[in-house]
């Protein structure tokens, strides 16, 4: 049984409207579920979209096992800072992780910072360019996340500022981003 639950995300910016269309993909809606408040200028969309969010108060848990759930993370980690030292590749495992500071982009305080932990789950390989491992305080900036089909695998890629970037090889897409903290 489908639950019904009302959700609402403020765009203000170019990160907000990527993430409401992070949201939005794959939704399906009816023509006469779009409204139009002409004195207010508001749109209104009543549609039926996969949750692939979880939230406490401050807190989110998303998991993406496809391109729209990797498009939210992307979006959620734009702008992020890590360091070096906070990158880590359990090989036997064959999980990778970064702990970084992002904004709350997806809220209405998104000024406000939150501690998360992003985990990738049957990674094969990593490559690493333009990052020095040896200096773990070194501060790198997350542009993006995003992937390529090659064959059977992905590469999925997190491209950092300064043309750094961490390329991941995997059978498939599964990654979670889990909130640690509250927001400060």
């Amino acid at each position: 049984m489908k639950k019904k639950y009302l959700s609402k995300i403020i765009a203000n910016d170019n990160e907000g409207l990527q993430i409401i269309s992070a949201c939005c993909s794959g939704a399906k809606l009816k023509v006469g579920d779009i409204k139009y408040l002409k004195k207010n200028k508001v749109f209104l969309l009543s549609l039926v979209r996969s949750k692939i969010e979880t939230e406490s108060k401050d807190k989110k848990k998303i998991i993406a096992n496809d391109n729209e759930g990797l498009q939210i993370i992307s979006a959620c980690c734009s702008g992020a800072k890590l360091k070096v030292g906070d990158i880590k590749y359990l090989k036997k495992n064959k999980v990778f992780l970064l702990s970084l500071i992002r904004s709350k982009i997806e809220t209405e305080s998104k000024d406000k910072k939150i501690n998360s932990i992003c985990k990738f789950e049957f990674v094969d390989n990593v490559k690493s360019k333009n990052i020095n491992q040896y200096d773990e305080s070194h501060m790198l900036d997350l542009i993006a996340i995003d992937y390529l089909k090659n064959n059977d695998n992905y590469e999925i890629n997190l491209i950092f500022s300064n043309n750094a970037h961490i390329s991941l090889s995997t059978e498939i897409i599964e990654v979670t981003l889990d909130d640690q903290n509250k927001t400060f």
